[in-house]
């Protein structure tokens, strides 16, 4: 198991790519979907599917592993790469970032080395240096 203090020793970034992002949304008065911010408040009908979901008790963080009906679908749906038993064997990431992340810890070795194109996506570099993995 990784030290703990290792996993927190990557330097942040001097200037980020979501703070590349935004200043160049408000330079050219565009919308930033980097950052995650939201511009103004949304269409009514996403609320209402939000106040209905809380309504129905859907109002919680799904499991780390994703949530078992969607598991399931994604094993219904992967037909042509069988995955076996998809509650065991299928894993939902929120995006490509933690999926890279858990692939580098799980799969790779403190030392081992990847090839990495620049320029590249900021955290990339910081990912490999967290795993101890040679960009």
């Amino acid at each position: 198991m990784r030290d703990a203090m290792a996993l927190c020793a990557a330097p942040p970034a001097a200037a980020n790519v979501y703070m590349q992002m935004r200043a160049l949304a408000e330079r050219y008065g565009a919308i930033d979907l980097a950052s995650g911010v939201l511009e103004d408040i949304g269409p009514s009908d996403m609320f209402a599917a939000a106040r209905e979901a809380i309504a129905t008790g859907n109002n919680q963080y799904s499991p780390p592993e994703g949530l078992a009906d969607l598991r399931r679908a994604i094993g219904d749906h992967a037909c042509a790469f069988p995955v076996g038993d998809p509650l065991e064997q299928a894993t939902v990431f929120c995006g490509a970032t933690e999926a890279l992340f858990a692939f580098l810890l799980t799969f790779l070795a403190p030392g081992d080395e990847i090839i990495g194109f620049e320029p590249a996506y900021d955290y990339y570099p910081e990912m490999c240096q967290i795993a101890r993995v040679v960009w």
